[in-house]
């Protein structure tokens, strides 16, 4: 697409520069390329509806990523589409590493039917308590990723647990300094992004008039808590796509190795043998070894849902003292 400037349409360059204080910007932004994402989307999945989620979700993903563009690295539409892409990536990880609790029951019955007709009863017991445990903690994960533009490690920090609407991201240098966070809280029909700049010790607030709701009809994606998605992976294991590779160990922690394969390459997912939640994630494309710079690694920490925790989902938590605030939007 076209994004020379006229005097009446600015180019995306310059509503990239603007989006993050100028709804207005983000709205000529959107309409401008929601057709071109629509088709991406749907040549990808199958479900219409899964199609609608991923656009949201594209869109929303831009608040916090508009400032990162860099002209020189390509044009906006090939960014937003790497975006998208990215997204469809995750939603399958997610179905590995947010659901891990059942497997434990699956990785049980690999030890044999006698072994599970003494032990079916704890296990369920146990597995349940895992489950509802992960649907409530405080989920921290640094991620290890390639940049979209430069290719060059970058990594980010986020915080996200199912009581909540908000989610917490936060970019680092190499040495784990922060760079720049985001707060943002997702309603139905309102989003709320809180931009830090660490640099300059401010930060600003800009509240946008969409949400979750595709449209008025739709409700739009309703949250997924790992219970609820226990299911999928349980059918995974069953049918041979999630794989239990064996015993492992993870930075000194006694892990289970699972891995899944997809025509896109594979995840491989440790997680811990007691509470059966992820310790750490690798993603790889075909040909590319798990210690690549190209490779994508998580590393988890589950942290209870106690009130000093939940609070570094909110403003009071995630503001560092002493920061402006700068004019909201």
């Amino acid at each position: 697409m076209d994004t020379e400037s006229t005097a009446s349409e600015p180019s995306d360059e310059d509503l990239l520069r603007r989006l993050s204080s100028d709804p207005a910007a983000f709205e000529v932004f959107y309409r401008r390329h929601v057709d071109q994402v629509i088709g991406f989307a749907a040549r990808r999945v199958t479900d219409p509806a899964d199609a609608a989620d991923l656009v949201a979700a594209t869109f929303v993903t831009v608040l916090t990523a508009a400032r990162s563009y860099d002209p020189g690295r390509g044009e906006p539409g090939a960014w937003l589409l790497g975006i998208t892409a990215r997204l469809i990536v995750n939603a399958r990880r997610r179905k590995a590493r947010e659901s891990a609790a059942l497997a434990r029951i699956a990785g049980r019955r690999l030890l044999g039917p006698s072994d599970i007709e003494r032990l079916e009863e704890r296990i369920v017991v146990d597995h349940m308590k895992s489950a509802l445990d992960a649907n409530t903690a405080v989920v921290d994960i640094v991620d290890h990723a390639p940049d979209s533009q430069t290719g060059r490690p970058v990594i980010d920090e986020s915080w996200s647990t199912s009581l909540s609407d908000t989610y917490r991201i936060v970019d680092l240098t190499p040495a784990g300094r922060p760079i720049t966070g985001y707060l943002v809280t997702v309603t139905p029909h309102q989003t709320t992004s809180i931009v830090i700049g660490y640099g300059k010790r401010t930060w600003s607030k800009t509240i946008y008039p969409f949400g979750s709701a595709t449209d008025g009809r739709r409700s739009g994606p309703q949250p997924s808590t790992p219970l609820q998605l226990a299911a999928q992976l349980r059918a995974q294991v069953k049918a041979g796509q999630v794989t239990l590779v064996g015993w492992a160990t993870v930075d000194g922690q006694r892990a289970i190795h699972l891995t899944e394969h997809l025509s896109g390459g594979e995840i491989n997912l440790w997680v811990n043998p007691g509470t059966y939640l992820p310790i750490r994630e690798i993603d790889t494309a075909p040909g590319v070894s798990q210690t690549s710079d190209q490779a994508i690694r998580d590393d988890y920490q589950w942290l209870p849902a106690t009130p000093a925790n939940l609070r570094l989902l909110t403003p009071a938590g995630a503001i560092p003292a002493g920061f402006t605030q700068a004019s909201d939007s």
